[in-house]
């Protein structure tokens, strides 16, 4: 039984792996390595005449062995685990691992490789060949194909421009051509006879002329009392709109002289911190500390980790301040799965 049990602690270990590498371009299992992900481009290789389409590599770095919490996170969320239970089946497979490196010399991670040990003692890892870790290109493969000669390709060009030419007939209706043209002629006759040949063909008169120009061009008085009333409105537009003016200005300046009520804390760059919440989408991030500050937790604030996001409160500079302010908080539901972290 127990063999059993520890052959289906690495086998959750290996599904774990799996489903984080589709979202996340690393994942690193703690005390044992890293899986590296990386896409590579198509490309045509002319030698073969091949064409290769484009694929996501893998491999395995072993220098990365830092708890970086992605795992440890996934366990908490699927298992419904603690913080140190889930670290706890961690290194329970990695120690199964290596137990079996020693003893056979390679270990199998389902749907993603083989990791041995060469002559020299280091760990080398050889990518599976399925497409698991790589959805988007599924089913696309390389093929061989083989290149035209250049005169075929030119006759071939020649021929698709030769038919390319078409001939195109538009067809004019001559009876409406007829309409319109009459159409016209009756027009220009109407201007010709309706225009007057002399100024006394029914045309404006001099006098009349003159009569007009001065309806028209000449300067009307405007009454005293509508004057005043103008200038009234104008002077009451002026004075609106300088107080407008003032209003403004004296507004803006309230804003500039008064303090800053929401100041973000200033983000760890060394020392301790408490995570709350680890490879969460931004928005449900900034929802959660709005809570967070809504409750009196001010320090709670978005840290950009290397490889994921992060929720954390508060900076220490050594871990029993930390382990004391999270023993502090344990009250508050969002406290209960959270864990201490170094920030380096």
């Amino acid at each position: 039984m127990k063999k059993t049990r520890k052959f289906a602690d690495v086998n959750k270990l290996s599904v774990h792996i799996n489903k984080l590498i589709l979202k996340h371009n690393c994942v690193i299992i703690p005390n044992l390595g890293g899986f590296i992900t990386q896409n590579v481009p198509a490309k045509f290789v002319d030698e073969t005449n091949t064409f290769y389409p484009p694929m996501r590599c893998i491999g395995f770095n072993p220098q990365l062995t830092i708890n970086d919490g992605l795992l440890v996170q996934s366990y908490m969320q699927t298992y419904d685990l603690d913080y140190p239970e889930s670290v706890n089946e961690i290194e329970n497979s990695v120690k199964d691992i290596q137990q079996t490196l020693n003893n056979t010399g390679f270990y199998d991670f389902t749907g993603i490789g083989r990791l041995s040990r060469n002559h020299e003692g280091k760990m080398v890892f050889a990518a599976s060949k399925t497409d698991v870790c790589s959805p988007e290109f599924y089913g696309l493969k390389s093929f061989t194909t083989t290149l035209l000669d250049n005169s075929l390709a030119s006759a071939s060009a020649f021929s698709v421009k030769q038919s390319s030419k078409r001939n195109y007939t538009f067809s004019v209706n001559r009876e409406l051509v007829n309409y319109l043209t009459a159409a016209v002629l009756a027009l220009l006759l109407y201007f010709v006879w309706a225009t007057p040949l002399s100024n006394n063909g029914g045309g404006l008169n001099m006098n009349q002329a003159s009569v007009l120009s001065k309806f028209m061009f000449e300067k009307k008085e405007m009454p005293k009392e509508v004057i005043k009333n103008e200038a009234k409105e104008n002077a009451d537009v002026e004075h609106l709109f300088l107080s407008m003016l003032r209003t403004s200005s004296s507004a803006k300046n309230q804003e500039e002289s008064a303090p800053a009520e929401n100041v973000q804390p200033a983000i760890p760059e060394k020392g301790f911190t408490i995570v709350l919440a680890s490879a969460i989408p931004e928005k449900n991030a900034e929802v959660f500390i709005e809570n967070l500050r809504a409750d009196g937790y001010n320090e709670a604030q978005i840290f950009h980790d290397k490889h994921m996001l992060r929720v954390i409160y508060g900076s220490y500079e050594d871990i029993g301040q930390a382990y004391a302010a999270l023993s502090a908080c344990k009250n508050n539901k969002s406290f209960r799965q959270a864990w201490v972290m170094e920030v380096k």
